[in-house]
């Protein structure tokens, strides 16, 4: 079953996020199958491919790796948004995206993430939707659904994503083929929270310095679009709708740690056709 959803925007909503030093572990990856839904507990790391282009996790606990949460998000509606721009090498079609969801206990968080849905969404730096097509050529929107991401291998409610943890969620590649994505070599990813079940009041997404793909960057600011809360921050008051800023901890600006994600891409398939028509010259030239 194909999922697809059509968001061209993001609902202005008061934003208030809350920052702190890390103290999350990390519990495990999970792999979404885009076709079944089935959720698959895949371990200690997210697979990585061929085609990654981004990909800022994971240095080791520290400064250098941090929270951005906001308070109440898993139980009010409407859910936050988290975001930033991706800077990659080249302009190719989307074949994997990964995110993370965090748990944190701040605000004396003890509840459980039992199962979360997202709308992942893309735009243009200039803040225009990057339209998607099935595999007709029709427009589906800006971005896709996920469908439900169960945490509870099966354990039922209470028995999810534990708070003072976070995980990273992916598809394992293939996304190609449901859908086409041509993604410019400067976007915006925003993971739009649709979905919650579990006793967490206090969600968020990990931030890493850590980007392993030579040639891959980011900005100095990140986005949030949330339900107001608490604020723990260092920095000033947010309010308004979503709006981008620089991640404060403790005092000092940390312009260089994004949220996590996983951009894996293939060559668009005229890019394909004209290397298969070159293979085929090549072939017949050693005859």
């Amino acid at each position: 079953m194909k999922r697809f959803v059509g968001l061209f925007v993001v609902a202005a909503l008061i934003a208030t996020p809350a920052f702190g030093q890390v103290t999350e572990n990390f519990y495990g990856g999970y792999s979404q199958n885009i076709s079944t839904g089935a959720t698959t507990f895949i371990g200690n790391q997210t697979p990585r491919f061929l085609g990654t282009a981004y990909d800022n996790g994971f240095s080791a606990p520290g400064p250098l790796r941090y929270r951005v949460e906001s308070f109440d998000d898993g139980i009010s509606t409407p859910f936050a948004n988290w975001g930033d721009v991706i800077n990659m090498p080249g302009n190719r079609v989307l074949d994997d995206v990964g995110w993370t969801i965090l748990n944190s206990t701040d605000f004396g968080n003890t509840g459980t993430v039992d199962v979360a849905r997202w709308n992942l969404l893309f735009y243009n730096t200039d803040g225009s939707p990057i339209m998607g097509f099935d595999t007709d050529g029709n427009p589906i929107g800006n971005g896709f659904d996920t469908g439900p991401v169960d945490f509870t291998g099966g354990g039922g409610p209470g028995t999810g994503l534990p708070a003072g943890y976070f995980s990273r969620i992916n598809f394992g590649g293939g996304l190609s083929g449901f859908f086409t994505f041509n993604l410019p070599a400067s976007f915006i990813l925003v993971q739009q929270l649709t979905e919650f079940q579990g006793s967490s009041t206090v969600i968020g997404v990990e931030n890493d310095v850590n980007q392993l793909v030579p040639g891959a960057s980011s900005t100095t600011t990140q986005y949030i679009d949330s339900v107001a809360g608490p604020v723990n921050a260092t920095t000033p008051p947010y309010a308004g709708p979503g709006f981008y800023f620089t991640k404060t901890v403790g005092g000092v600006a940390r312009t260089t740690a994004d949220p996590i994600y996983l951009i894996s891409l293939v060559p668009e398939p005229a890019t394909l056709a004209l290397l298969g028509m070159g293979l085929v010259a090549f072939a017949r030239r050693r005859r």
